[in-house]
């Protein structure tokens, strides 16, 4: 004769996902690059082809919306996409540069100031500490 009793489990034991963090304790976790590192965008090693003029330039026109940059940008971006064909549109690329100086406000001035380095880095890598 089969009895069949009921036989309690064992309680099982709940694994918590997420464990609570305070405010404080998750900004210790918390951890950006300095500003004072001293590596940017144009330490960075790029490929044969690429400037490091339109790779700034790309990262600028993200951080700035001022309409005199944003048309700089615009026009000056199909140029210098590749350091082959910011060589060989070297003059139109300054020509807008400058017209663009001549014509921006303030905040766009800053950021059209900003390229004049990139192009520098692009064309003598190995003078970029002298700038």
């Amino acid at each position: 004769m089969d009895v069949d009793f009921d036989v309690p489990e064992e309680p099982r034991v709940i694994e918590k996902r997420f464990k609570y963090k305070s405010y404080n304790e998750g900004l210790k976790d918390v951890h950006l690059p300095s500003a004072l590192s001293g590596s940017s965008k144009l330490d960075q090693e790029l490929e044969d082809a690429q400037s490091h003029f339109y790779e700034s330039l790309n990262h600028l026109q993200q951080l700035n919306l001022s309409p005199s940059f944003i048309n700089f940008a615009r026009k000056a971006g199909p140029l210098s996409a590749s350091l082959p064909l910011l060589l060989h549109n070297w003059r139109e690329v300054v020509g807008l540069w400058l017209s663009a100086q001549a014509e921006s406000d303030d905040e766009g001035l800053k950021a059209i100031l900003e390229c004049v380095l990139s192009p520098l880095n692009s064309l003598f890598p190995s003078q970029n500490s002298k700038f």
